[in-house]
C-alpha cells in the first residue's frame, strides 16, 4: 500500500513513457525517457524531434514493468494515467508539472493527485461507435505479438487525451483488436470520440540493441465496434483467451465491448 503522496514509492525515477497531447487536432504520442522528482513533477527527454510547446496540456502513461511476465489476471502492476502541463522545452527535453493523477495497483487507486485548478472532462458518451466491417476471412494475426500482452490506448477528450493500459491482438495489416467492459471510461471516451491511437509494447521481446523507442509501435486509428453477431467476434475472443487464458472469465463475460482499431498511420515503428 503507497502511503505518500511522491509516486517514487511505486514507480523507478527513470522509465520509459507514452507521452501525448494536440496537434492540428489530432492525437500526437512519443515514446520518450521520464525523470520523476519527488514532488511528482517530470523531465522528459525524446530521442528524436518532439512538437510539444510551453503550457499544452499532455497525457503520459507510466507503469513499473520491465517487460518480462508481469500481466496476469490481476494486473499487479503499478501504473498511472498522469495528466500535466508543459513548462520549460529545452531542445528535445521537457518539464511537465502534475494537474491530475491516479496510481493504480490491479483494480485499486491506491494514490492520486488533483490540483485544486484542475477540471474533469466533461463530454457526451451517448453516440455509438460504427460497426466494424470485419469479416471472419480477413483475420490474420501478427504472431510476434504473441509474447507482447500489453499496450496503451490513447483517446480522445476535449482538451487532453486519455490513456489506459489493455491487453491487445495485432494484425498482420497493422489492426488493433480491444476487448473492454461496457461502461468504463474508455468505452466512453471511445464513443465520444473514434479517434485513437495504440501503442504496442514490444518490451516482453526487448532487444537491447535497438533504441528504446524502437521496442513500440504507435499506430493512429480509428475505432469500431465488432458486435456478438458478427462471425468475427467468436475467433477474436477465441484468441485473446488463447494470448491470456487466465483472463477466460473477463474475455467471455456478456459484458464486455470488442473494438477493432483500424490503422491510419503509423506513428512510430519498431522497424525503423
Amino acid at each position: 500500500m503507497v502511503e505518500t503522496e511522491s509516486l517514487l514509492t511505486a514507480l523507478p525515477r527513470r522509465g520509459i513513457t507514452i507521452i501525448s497531447g494536440y496537434r492540428n487536432g489530432q492525437i500526437d504520442s512519443y515514446v520518450a525517457l521520464y525523470d520523476l522528482a519527488p514532488g511528482n513533477s517530470l523531465t522528459v527527454t525524446f530521442p528524436k524531434e518532439h512538437h510539444f510547446t510551453p503550457g499544452q496540456a499532455v497525457t503520459l502513461h507510466l507503469d513499473n514493468r520491465t517487460g518480462v511476465g508481469e500481466y496476469d489476471a490481476e494486473l499487479r502492476v503499478y501504473r498511472v494515467c498522469y495528466k500535466g502541463r508543459v513548462g520549460s522545452v529545452t531542445g528535445n527535453q521537457i518539464l511537465i508539472t502534475p494537474e491530475e493523477f491516479q496510481l493504480v495497483y490491479s483494480d485499486r487507486c491506491i494514490n492520486k493527485f488533483v490540483d485544486p485548478s484542475y477540471k474533469y472532462e466533461e463530454f457526451d458518451s451517448s453516440a455509438s461507435l460504427p460497426e466494424s466491417d470485419i469479416r471472419l476471412s480477413d483475420l490474420s494475426w501478427n504472431n510476434r505479438e504473441f509474447e507482447n500482452k500489453l499496450g496503451v490506448l490513447i483517446t480522445t477528450l476535449p482538451s487532453r487525451p486519455h490513456s489506459s493500459l489493455m491487453a491487445f491482438l495485432s494484425g498482420r495489416c497493422d489492426d488493433v483488436f480491444l476487448i473492454s467492459m461496457k461502461n468504463t471510461f474508455k468505452a466512453q471516451a471511445l464513443r465520444y470520440n473514434n479517434s485513437c491511437c495504440f501503442a504496442m509494447d514490444h518490451r516482453a521481446d526487448f532487444v537491447f540493441e535497438k533504441a528504446y523507442d524502437w521496442n513500440y509501435t504507435i499506430v493512429r486509428a480509428k475505432a469500431f465496434k465488432i458486435s456478438p453477431d458478427n462471425p468475427a467476434y467468436e475467433e477474436i475472443q477465441y484468441e485473446f483467451v488463447n494470448k491470456n487464458p487466465w483472463e477466460t472469465s473477463f474475455f467471455t463475460s456478456p459484458e464486455i465491448e470488442m473494438y477493432h482499431l483500424k490503422p491510419e498511420e503509423i506513428l512510430l515503428s519498431d522497424n525503423q
